[in-house]
């Protein structure tokens, strides 16, 4: 019972080693912020990796990450820009999986440090018409923290887990609805009543 009980304790250990959560390069995603789709039909989210200019060069040779979508927002991704050796799929509804599997040496992928470099794009129908900003992404990387199960794997044998990426929010602003006739009617009507008052006193 001993046993078991340090053997698991040593390859819970292992797992925290190999996931290094520390790393210093991040996912980021453009557009953010409010995208103003007055007129648009089309949005393009650009998915980066961007590493950091005190990491060094790093050499790649797997990932998977996977990223999400407000489906009452948008519909119908198309992705493109994809590296190649990368398979980047609809996996289910409102989910995407991007992973990349090297082939061998020659088809690693190296990140040298201070760049940013597109791992993926993907563009959808913005659904119409376009709802009232809600202040919400509406296309993000999904936080691999403590996912074993995905990450860039180096050619060292390290396990990189990056954070959520947010994207725009998709909308347009709140418009302002118009007093109706009776209510501009029965304000002037006050009025006239206050200034008559104030005859009458006087």
């Amino acid at each position: 019972m001993k046993i078991a009980k340090i053997s698991t304790l040593a390859l819970g250990l292992g797992a925290m080693l190999l996931l290094s959560e520390a790393h210093a390069a991040t996912l980021s995603i453009s557009p953010t912020g409010s995208f103003d789709a007055q007129g648009d039909s089309i949005i393009k989210y650009d998915v980066y990796y961007n590493a950091q200019p005190g990491d060094g060069p790093v050499t790649y040779e797997s990932w998977d990450f996977d990223m999400g979508w407000d489906t009452t927002e948008l519909a119908n991704p198309v992705i493109s820009n994809v590296p190649a050796y990368s398979i980047v799929e609809v996996s289910a509804p409102g989910t995407i999986n991007d992973s990349f599997f090297s082939l061998g040496s020659s088809t690693d992928v190296q990140f040298t440090p201070g760049n940013s470099y597109l791992l993926t794009s993907v563009s959808f129908d913005i659904l119409q018409p376009p709802q009232v900003f809600d202040g919400q992404p509406d296309f993000w990387t999904v936080d691999q923290q403590g996912d074993i199960l995905a990450g860039f794997l180096n050619n060292q044998g390290d396990i990189i887990q990056l954070g959520q990426a947010n994207g725009a929010d998709v909308g347009v602003r709140a418009s302002v609805v118009p007093l109706p006739g009776a209510v501009w009617l029965l304000g002037a009507g006050l009025a006239g009543l206050a200034g008559l008052r104030k005859r009458v006193m006087a």
